[in-house]
């Protein structure tokens, strides 16, 4: 009798895997559509975008004197924004598998409906538009300190540091 039960019961997990395995990948599909709806809502791709943009533009600013050429500055920012751009979808697609394993459906779904309501449509405009460059002022002010400091750390961890070169790069000429 033990043996039977004990075959049933064997016979159940095995047919019953099947059937989990299946409602295991409905809830991660479902899970997965839930994270790419929330990182279009909130905006991550438009914001990466502009970040790209702004990269693409200081390099720019930066290798302007030492160019041999205007077209050799536009092939270069050419390259560097197929890059980037490359970068950006292996970029979103980590979020939202991160995501997906993180959050519940039920979290998503609530995540989702405050994007789309008045208060969460605020917030996401408003963090761009104030918070965002609120937080990169705050880390440009605080930015030479902290500069300042792991140089004194590091030295002071190596036993001293040489004096830093003082010699002017001038703006034009190639070095």
């Amino acid at each position: 009798m033990k043996t039977t039960a004990c075959a049933l019961a064997a016979l159940g997990l095995l047919f019953a895997t099947p059937a989990l395995a299946t409602t295991a990948d409905a809830v991660a599909a479902e899970r997965m559509a839930l994270c790419a709806r929330s990182v279009e809502l909130a905006g991550l791709q438009e914001d990466m975008e502009d970040k790209i943009t702004a990269i693409v533009n200081q390099v720019a600013e930066r290798i302007t004197p030492f160019a041999d050429s205007e077209d050799s500055i536009e092939a270069y920012k050419t390259a560097l924004k197929l890059s980037l751009d490359s970068g950006k979808a292996v970029v979103v697609q980590r979020v939202i598998e991160t995501c997906a394993t993180t959050f519940t459906t039920e979290e998503l779904n609530g995540i989702n409906a405050f994007y789309v309501s008045p208060a969460g449509k605020a917030w996401l405009e408003k963090g761009r538009k104030i918070m965002g460059p609120a937080m990169e002022s705050a880390i440009a002010e605080v930015q030479p300190q902290i500069e300042a400091e792991m140089q004194a750390r590091f030295c002071a961890a190596i036993g001293g540091c040489a004096a830093p070169e003082t010699e002017q790069r001038i703006p034009g000429k190639k070095t």
